[in-house]
């Protein structure tokens, strides 16, 4: 919806859970002759939520490769995930849709995941830590940890274990504003690029792209070769 409110000129900026796929950035170059400005703003946790009263503490990935396609070792009877056009469940697996064999319930957003994984019996919910209630337990939630290879103890989402890539389930917020766009919207993703707007991120509680560990490649090859 923000993708076409933005191309249909009814909003100067998006916010997005992921970047705009191939296609959609084609939409942007026949719309304008230009694909759209996509500028990161802070990093969020893909957060496995299970009820509070619940006994699943951490989970391998493996286990939840096999909750996701449905395999008979999956530790749970479903996944709540919200609708996929809010760009979650594509920063989650890099596809549109779950596969039809997996046990995932499509839910309409993130207020009905939370209640679904808080009254589901057991079942799990995919949400984001950007959209989240800082106290978990007041909702009736836990946030499972999950077991990686490599690393000594289970990997809660906190903004330490996410900016360092010890908690794997990240996805970036995006700005997103058209190349002809306005001059304004231009303005905005460039501030919220700078130093003074990734410090009004982390005072609102959130974590600052600019704070995220990257890797750096060192070669001695020429870039394109």
């Amino acid at each position: 919806q923000a993708l076409q409110d933005l191309i249909n000129g009814r909003a100067d900026v998006a916010f997005l859970y992921r970047r705009p796929t191939a296609d959609e950035m084609r939409l942007f170059q026949a719309a304008d002759g230009d694909t759209a400005i996509v500028v990161p703003v802070a990093m969020g946790g893909i957060v496995l939520l299970a009820p509070q009263s619940g006994d699943t503490a951490a989970l391998a990935l493996p286990q939840l490769e096999a909750l996701l396609a449905g395999g008979t070792a999956a530790p749970t009877p479903a996944l709540y995930a919200p609708d996929p056009n809010d760009g979650l469940w594509q920063a989650f697996r890099g596809e549109a849709q779950p596969p039809a064999s997996a046990r995932v319930v499509l839910l309409a957003d993130a207020a009905a995941v939370l209640a679904a994984a808080r009254d589901g019996g057991g079942a799990l919910g995919l949400a984001s830590t950007l959209t989240l209630p800082a106290d978990l337990a007041a909702a009736g939630v836990r946030a499972v940890s999950l077991i990686v290879d490599g690393e000594p103890a289970p990997a809660a989402p906190t903004p330490e274990n996410l900016a360092a890539g010890r908690y794997p389930l990240r996805h970036r917020l995006y700005a997103v504003c058209r190349a002809t766009g306005g001059i304004e919207a231009g303005k905005f993703l460039t501030h919220l690029a700078g130093g003074r707007a990734q410090r009004q991120v982390e005072r609102a509680g959130y974590l600052p792209d600019s704070r995220v560990l990257r890797e750096i490649v060192l070669t001695r090859d020429p870039v394109g070769d």
